[in-house]
Parts: structure tokens; sequence; C-alpha cells
């Protein structure tokens, strides 16, 4: 059975994107990033040069619904999640080496 070890939520750093946004994880900074799964993180009103605290950002209903979702729906959770932090992940395994 497959499972989600998500490390956004076991203490590894946040990434940050080359477009100016906070991310769970390095991992998400992706070409796809402003229009893929995890847009709803990346809304103008959450660039690094507009918000006052990171907290701000990692407080924002937006965000929270995403750590809800990590926990408590984790089927639903981004294709790139499951790939990096899925318990079967072979890159999973590559990066513990």
């Amino acid at each position: 059975m497959k499972s989600l070890k998500p490390r956004c939520l076991d203490g590894d750093p946040l990434g940050y994107s080359a477009t100016g946004y906070i991310l769970p994880c390095a991992r998400c900074d992706m070409p796809s990033l402003h229009t893929g799964q995890i847009k709803q993180l990346v809304q103008e009103k959450f660039a690094i040069k507009g918000v006052h605290s990171v907290q701000d950002v990692l407080q924002s209903n937006e965000w929270q619904d995403f750590y809800h979702m990590l926990v408590n729906s984790s089927d639903s959770a981004p294709d790139h999640c499951w790939e990096y932090c899925g318990t079967n992940s072979k890159i999973k395994r590559e990066i513990n080496k």
C-alpha cells in the first residue's frame, strides 16, 4: 500500500521559486508552477515582494488547506508530492542513500 510522508511537514526547509514565491519544498519549482497542481499557493498575493512575513503566507487559508489535504486527503496530493515523498518513490529511495 502506498502512503505519503510529506517532507514539508517533517521539518524539511521551504523552497523558493525563481519567480519569487515561497514553496512547500524546492522540488515544487517547475515550469508548470503557475498553472499546475499547486497554483493556489503561487497567487500574486503570496509573492515574496508583497508579503509582510513568511508566517502570513503559511497561515493563509490556501496554505492551510494544502497542508490539511496532505494529511487528511493525500490521494489528492500533487503528482510531484507522490514522486518525491511517496513511500514507494524511487526518487525518495535515491535521496535517502
